[in-house]
């Protein structure tokens, strides 16, 4: 007879597929407002280096992928 494993019997007890889904959920959208913030800093940093480099009179990326890198 296999002996249980009470970690496992107490995990099954307290947290049952209703809390492992909300788990997951809430770490896919932690995920994400992870990614649109590096997103958003990776913009921000593109544009910054598109300005240095204009007020220096040098070649710069002006758009990528159809959207401006500088801001009007």
């Amino acid at each position: 007879m296999a002996v249980s494993d009470p970690q496992t019997s107490a995990h099954r007890f307290c947290c049952g597929p209703e809390k492992d889904r909300k788990l997951v959920e809430m770490t896919a959208m932690r995920r994400r407002l992870l990614q649109d913030t590096l997103h958003t800093a990776w913009i921000t940093y593109r544009e910054s280096q598109a300005l240095i480099a204009r007020s220096h009179g040098k070649l710069y990326l002006a758009t990528d992928h159809g959207e401006k890198t500088i801001r009007d």
